[in-house]
């Protein structure tokens, strides 16, 4: 009995682990590729924003910072303006 539920499992085992394996080397390749991607962009958007900051560009401050937030999917912190100025008055805590 033992001997023919092993079997069942080494039979399993042959067919599935090969495509795991391509899977998990497939996961590797795309999760190297998004980090490198995310790493270089953040790092592009934040020179950018020094460099506006730099040369009191806010418009090109605010554009960087947006690109930014876009890149970790955050596009809808403040509606308005005005959402955004009241916020910045306010001593609340940025919450994502």
């Amino acid at each position: 009995m033992a001997k023919a539920r092993r079997e069942e499992v080494e039979i399993v085992f042959d067919k599935i682990m090969p495509k795991m394996i391509e899977n998990q080397e497939s996961l590797e390749i795309f999760i190297d590729d998004y980090m490198r991607d995310l790493k270089n962009t953040n790092n592009m958007s934040f020179q950018e924003l020094q460099t506006a900051l730099n040369n009191s560009n806010y418009t090109q401050a605010n554009q960087s910072i947006i690109n930014l937030a876009e890149k970790f999917g955050i596009d809808d912190l403040f509606k308005t303006r005005k959402e955004f100025d009241d916020f910045m008055f306010s001593n609340e805590n940025l919450k994502i």
